[in-house]
């Protein structure tokens, strides 16, 4: 994890980060480093099964598995990714993909915080309403900060880092 502010930031950059702090809130940036409760264990012992033990080691603790089908290898239809604990599954495709590896990480951190409950609330929000799962909505709005702003530092290292 980097600590301190990079020197070379400029105004606009920290104004960007401080965004991207907002929007993972300081209960989600508390996960960075974690393995999470008894329940993000859990879970990620399915994700493991469900890939099949087939998962490269990631960043912060994860497994990464590049797979396409479903059930085994499991990406469900329509979907570009999902995760089960700490184990991120994405296609073969998105390998270099890095703001869809850094929206699955917010999934992530978010198991770490909610443990057991986070599928069943994911799943109450909705499994593909996208637009109004506050879990995706909060995913996607960071991989969007990804995508414009590649400069960022990953999320595995940006709670070492002040705004």
């Amino acid at each position: 994890m980097m600590s301190g502010r990079p020197p070379a930031w400029t105004d606009e950059q920290r104004r960007i980060y401080g965004e991207l702090l907002t929007v993972l809130g300081p209960d989600l940036l508390r996960q960075v480093g974690r393995r999470g409760g008894p329940g993000a264990i859990l879970l990620s012992l399915i994700g493991r099964a469900l890939v099949l033990g087939h998962a490269e080691p990631g960043p912060d603790g994860t497994r990464v598995a590049y797979v396409r089908s479903f059930p085994h290898g499991t990406l469900p239809p329509n979907t570009g990714g999902w995760t089960w604990g700490n184990v991120i599954a994405i296609l073969p495709e998105d390998r270099d993909n890095r703001p869809r590896l850094l929206h699955e990480y917010v999934h992530v951190l978010q198991y770490r915080r909610e443990g057991l409950r986070y599928p069943w609330r994911y799943l109450r929000s909705g499994l593909y309403n996208w637009e109004h799962n506050p879990y995706e909505v909060q995913a996607v709005r960071a991989e969007e900060y990804y995508i414009q702003y590649a400069w960022l530092p990953p999320l595995w290292e940006i709670a070492g880092l002040q705004a």
